[in-house]
C-alpha cells in the first residue's frame, strides 16, 4: 500500500498544495514523523513504484537522497498544515491529559508492560487528571486496551489508519487535553507541541519484538527497544528532552519547540511551487500505463473512501471507541 493513502495525507497534501484529486498517486508521502537516526533504514518499497518522494523535514530528505535519485522533496508536516486550513485549536473547556501509548504495527509487537504503564498515569498529580488513553486501532483489535479499562482510564481511538477521517478524530482527542504524554517518541510529540499543548515523556519504556525483519527492516531483528544501545540515538535524546520535570510543571520550552519544529521542517521554508512541479511531472512516467494505473488508484480510492468495510472485525472493535462525532 502506499503510504500516501494513510491517515488522510493524500487529501490534506492535494488540498495544502492546490492539486487536483484527479492526479494518480505516484509519489511517495511521509505518514509521520520520523527522528533522524543517523543509520535510518529505508524500506525499497517507499520510493521503488514511485516516481517521486515527498517527506517531511531536510534531514529525512537527505536520508532518502542516499537511497534513490528519483526527486525527493520536504514538504513539511502535513497534520498541522490540516489544522491550519480547518482552524482547529485547543478547546477552551479541554482538561486532563491524554496519552498516546507506543503501538504495535504490522510485524512489530509490543511485549507487555501495559499495566505497569495504566498504574503510573493514574499516579500522576491531580492537575493531569482525568487521562484518558489514545489506542492505536490495531491494539484495540488485539485487546490490548481491556487493561486500560478495567483500571477505570476512559478509552479512545482516533479510528482505522485508511480513514479520512483520522486526522479529524485525531485533533478532537489532543484538542480536549490540557497535556499530552506518552512513553516513547511518536508523531503526536510534534503535533501537540505545534499545537500549543505541553507534551511530556512518562511511563515505563516499551520492549518491541521485530517479528519480521526482512519487511521490517528499518528496526532491528527480534526483540529490542528504542534506547541508544539499539542505535536509536534520538528516542534517548527525546526521553530527556521532554522528560516529566521534578516540580511537575510542565510547560513547552524553547528547545522543545525547536526540536518539534525542526521534526515538523517548519525550521526551513517550503518551495510549494517546486513540489507542485515535482508532482505533475511524477505523472508522465505512469501516462504509457495510464489505464492500468488509473484501474490500480480507483481501486485504493475506494478503499480509501470506504476503509472501514475492510476487515469488518476490527471496524467492529474499534468504533465504540470513536468519541469524536462521525
Amino acid at each position: 500500500m502506499n503510504s500516501a493513502y494513510l491517515y488522510g495525507m493524500r487529501d490534506i497534501f492535494l488540498e495544502y498544495f492546490e492539486l487536483p484529486k484527479t492526479l494518480i498517486t505516484s509519489f511517495h508521502l511521509d505518514h509521520g514523523i520520523n527522528l533522524p537516526e543517523p543509520n535510518k533504514k529505508i524500506e525499497e518499497y517507499t520510493y521503488k513504484n514511485n516516481a517521486a518522494v515527498f517527506v517531511t523535514n531536510e534531514e529525512m530528505k537527505e536520508v532518502f537522497q542516499k537511497v534513490t535519485t528519483k526527486p525527493v522533496h520536504a514538504t513539511g508536516a502535513l497534520f498541522p498544515r490540516y489544522r491550519e486550513m480547518n482552524q482547529i485549536e485547543p478547546k477552551a473547556d479541554r482538561k486532563g491529559t491524554v496519552a498516546f501509548p507506543i503501538h504495535s504495527i504490522f510485524g512489530v509487537d509490543i511485549k507487555g508492560g501495559w499495566e505497569e504503564y495504566a498504574e503510573s498515569l493514574l499516579a500522576l498529580p491531580e492537575e493531569f487528571q482525568p487521562v484518558r488513553i489514545c489506542v492505536y486501532w490495531l491494539d484495540v483489535a488485539r485487546g490490548r486496551h481491556q487493561v486500560f479499562e478495567e483500571m477505570g482510564l476512559e478509552v479512545v481511538t482516533a479510528g482505522y489508519f485508511t480513514s479520512q477521517k483520522f486526522v479529524q478524530r485525531f485533533y478532537d482527542i489532543l484538542s480536549s487535553s490540557k497535556y499530552a504524554t506518552s512513553n516513547e517518541f511518536g508523531s503526536y510529540l510534534p503535533y501537540a507541541i505545534e499545537m500549543g499543548i505541553p507534551f511530556f515523556m512518562y511511563g515505563k519504556r516499551a520492549e518491541l519484538d521485530n517479528q519480521s525483519p526482512d519487511t521490517i527492516q528499518k528496526f532491528p531483528s527480534g526483540k529490542f527497544e528504542f534506547t541508544e544501545a539499539f542505535g536509536f540515538k534520538w528516542y534517548d535524546y527525546v526521553q530527556r528532552l521532554y522528560k516529566f520535570p521534578e516540580d511537575g510543571q510542565v510547560t513547552i520550552t524553547t528547545e522543545q519547540k525547536e526540536f518539534a519544529d525542526r521534526l515538523l521542517g517548519y525550521d526551513k521554508p517550503i518551495d510549494r511551487a517546486a513540489i507542485r512541479k515535482a508532482v505533475y511531472r511524477s505523472q508522465i512516467p505512469h501516462l504509457p500505463k495510464f489505464t492500468k494505473d488509473l484501474i490500480h488508484k480507483s481501486i485504493w480510492d475506494f478503499i480509501y473512501l470506504f476503509p472501514d468495510a475492510l476487515g469488518k472485525k476490527a471496524h467492529q472493535y474499534i468504533k465504540p471507541y470513536y468519541k469524536v462525532q462521525q
